[in-house]
């Protein structure tokens, strides 16, 4: 069995274990995003640097600008990703791409209203 098989049945045998894994995530990321006097101290303690001035451009730049409040990815992301490796692994031209990416678990917190009752989506 291939290592990606492997992992595609591992997550779908544990969709509980998934299911509140994203749940932390996503309330982490929006903790993360309206908290910022907590967020620049982690990243500072982290990176171990106290220059404030540049913690805060971090946060603003990385975690306001970069991190999304519900983690996707989106196709042309995908497609993207895999133009790059197939310049070093031509074998990624032929793989199925969407075995490596699977919207269900997110889209089962929008289901449930989880998302909503962070007031994101």
């Amino acid at each position: 069995m291939s290592l990606q098989i492997s992992v595609i049945t591992a997550v779908k045998n544990r969709a509980a274990t998934l299911n509140r894994f994203l749940k932390a995530t996503v309330e982490g990321i929006k903790y993360a995003k309206t908290n910022p006097d907590f967020t620049v101290k982690i990243l500072g303690q982290y990176t171990r640097t106290e220059d404030k001035k540049l913690l805060e451009s971090a946060f603003r730049s990385y975690v306001l600008g970069y991190i999304r409040d519900v983690p996707t990815v989106a196709a042309d992301e995908i497609a993207n990703a895999f133009d790059d490796i197939a310049a070093r692994n031509p074998r990624a031209k032929s793989a199925d791409q969407r075995m490596f990416y699977d919207p269900a678990p997110i889209d089962q917190l929008a289901k449930e209203g989880f998302l909503k009752q962070l007031n994101l989506r």
